[in-house]
């Protein structure tokens, strides 16, 4: 009985006035009443427990599908039970004198703690990052929190910096961890959001995977036909071999940047962005590595390259200009793939 009363009892909560983590249990607090559970999924099962403690009463469901949209299935259930069986008021909630500062200074993107993080899957972080939206009001919309219409929820200032679904009983608030980054919590302890800067935001990362691909797109394309052009208008190129050599190479080094990209991306459609992760992954992973490795260290080669052309005879100012949109887009490839750790020489995620 000890045993157990300890795996029942509060442990920890990132933010003190949300539930709390429990030892193998965590807090769900609904309708007036303390309740513990657990959830938890596989590829093809998806199951929730939960106990409320006060009724000698238990809940267990167990999915063999995810479901359709982004829609918590078992909660829904979950609640809809409560509702039925324990029918409750919501309070009224007080009006907070500094909303609408309160939803300004926690507008912004968050990244999930339940990710990788130095290994070379660590991508994965910013493709579920959410985002906090503030309104006039003073009121918030998380995105990533949808009713069952699939709309995003929105959520009223309650107390200092902590929220309450409008006409609702979703929870989120929002601390400052051990470094003073801003962390949005929820009814759920078992995870967290850090507000993230412009490096780990979604947005940005996606405008540079679209900037280096289509930079590496263009100037493979625009190889051949520049060669056509110059035929066609008398300007033949006036580079020593040295100097087309460079040329060359640094061409190649953008079709290794994107076959890299490729790589990635058709592994991901193609699992429907949840590949199998296990040993048969290894061949493929090491041969995206070896790209990436050639893509990454070519960027100094493209450095240079970019150096000498810019003072070549006969360069056209078009051509001055593409060789800086390489330089950016070689830079970019190379910061990403070393922000994300996806060099690492570890098939260990």
């Amino acid at each position: 009985p000890a045993t157990v009363a300890l795996m029942h009892s509060p442990q920890f909560a990132a933010d003190p006035s949300l539930p709390h983590m429990a030892l193998g249990f965590y807090e769900e607090t609904r309708n007036g009443h303390r309740i513990i559970g657990h959830g938890g999924d596989t590829q093809w099962f998806h199951s929730d427990l939960h106990l409320i403690q006060d009724e000698n009463l238990g809940f267990f469901v167990s999915y063999n599908s995810a479901g359709r949209g982004e829609i918590d299935a078992r909660g829904e259930l979950f609640h809809a039970f409560l509702d039925r069986y324990f029918p409750y008021q919501i309070p009224p909630a007080a009006a907070q004198p500094n909303a609408v500062r309160d939803a300004q200074s926690v507008a912004g993107e968050y990244i999930i703690s339940r990710r990788p993080v130095t290994n070379i899957l660590s991508f994965f972080g910013f493709l579920s990052n959410v985002s906090v939206t503030p309104h006039k009001d003073g009121t918030i919309t998380v995105n990533a929190f949808k009713s069952m219409n699939q709309v995003p929820k929105t959520f009223v200032e309650i107390g200092p910096l902590l929220y309450r679904e409008k006409d609702g009983q979703d929870l989120v608030g929002f601390t400052r961890d051990y470094r003073n980054r801003l962390t949005l919590s929820m009814d759920y302890p078992f995870m967290v959001w850090t507000k993230v800067g412009l490096a780990n935001n979604k947005n940005w990362n996606i405008f540079l995977l679209l900037f280096i691909a289509t930079v590496c797109i263009g100037a493979l394309v625009w190889w051949p036909l520049s060669i056509w052009v110059r035929r066609h208008y008398h300007h033949p190129l006036e580079f020593n071999r040295p100097e087309l050599a460079l040329r060359r190479l640094i061409r190649l080094v953008l079709a290794a940047d994107l076959a890299f990209l490729l790589c990635w991306t058709i592994l991901l459609i193609s699992s429907g962005g949840n590949p199998l992760l296990n040993s048969s992954l290894d061949g493929r992973l090491r041969l995206f590595q070896v790209i990436g490795w050639i893509g990454s260290l070519g960027t100094l080669l493209v450095i240079y390259g970019v150096a000498r052309l810019w003072r070549a005879r006969g360069e056209w100012w078009v051509s001055r200009a593409g060789n800086l949109l390489i330089l950016l887009a070689a830079i970019s490839f190379s910061w990403f793939l070393l922000h994300w750790h996806m060099l690492h020489f570890s098939l260990k995620y």
